[in-house]
């Protein structure tokens, strides 16, 4: 269990977050940079972080963040990041119409 935003265990688990998430998750187009903050944020208020290493490759393999804050957290960040949000919806509104046009 982690308790503070270690860089490196953050940059480990945007990593993975990365390969892992779907392009249709709603964080599936933040930079690095906003991925970080938006991690820091769900850590720092949920109560537990959880995460599993394979010691031997020194790789993280999994993560879990939980507790009975985390809408509170998405929420939060999603008012400090504002201006972000408005060019992400936008653009995920344009994927979403080549998407559509690409199956027409």
């Amino acid at each position: 269990m982690i308790r503070n935003d270690s860089e490196n265990v953050i940059t480990n688990i945007i990593e993975l977050h990365l390969k892992s998430f779907s392009k249709n998750h709603f964080s599936a187009f933040f930079s690095r940079d906003l991925l970080q903050k938006y991690f820091i944020k769900l850590i720092a208020i949920n109560k537990f972080c959880f995460v599993y290493n394979d010691n031997e490759k020194q790789e993280l393999l999994g993560y879990i963040i939980a507790g009975f804050s985390t809408g509170k957290a998405v929420s939060q960040f999603t008012q400090e990041n504002k201006a972000y949000n408005k060019v992400h919806f936008v653009g995920e509104a344009k994927v979403s119409f080549r998407k559509g046009r690409n199956t027409i």
